[in-house]
């Protein structure tokens, strides 16, 4: 039979290691959010009237991000870790986004989802290395 000495030490040290990467991942998947938005403001289309009775910059004043928790993402089970989502609420946010039948879309938020991810990409990778 073999003894093994500092096995509490081990599994103590892989237990902070695991918090530490945890919160890591976090603000790496914040920051990408955060990134993400500055790129759908950048994309907004702005009306120098405005529109629907709304002032000019109204659409690109309703882009933001909140934090999730944990939630269904793209099919697949988030159980722990930061869930950021990037949303406008104005009502007609959608129809600029994939158009209309009078209008063609000006889509601002997946070219910053897109730069969101490879942001969040180079986070994790800067993690790990």
């Amino acid at each position: 039979m073999m003894d093994v000495f500092g096995i509490e030490a081990v599994l103590g040290n892989l237990e902070a290691f695991n918090v530490t990467t945890q919160r890591r991942v976090d603000r790496a998947v914040e920051n990408a959010a955060i990134r993400a938005l500055d790129v759908a403001n950048e994309l907004t289309p702005v009306s120098a009237t405005g529109s629907h009775g709304n002032p000019p910059g109204t659409l690109r004043a309703g882009n933001a991000i909140r934090h999730g928790g944990g939630d269904m993402s793209m099919g697949a089970r988030i159980t722990s870790g930061s869930v950021w989502e990037l949303y406008n609420p104005v009502f007609y946010a959608g129809f600029v986004i994939l158009g209309t039948r009078y209008m063609s879309a000006r889509d601002f938020f997946t070219p910053a989802l897109v730069y969101g991810r490879m942001k969040l990409y180079e986070g994790i990778a800067e993690i790990l290395l």
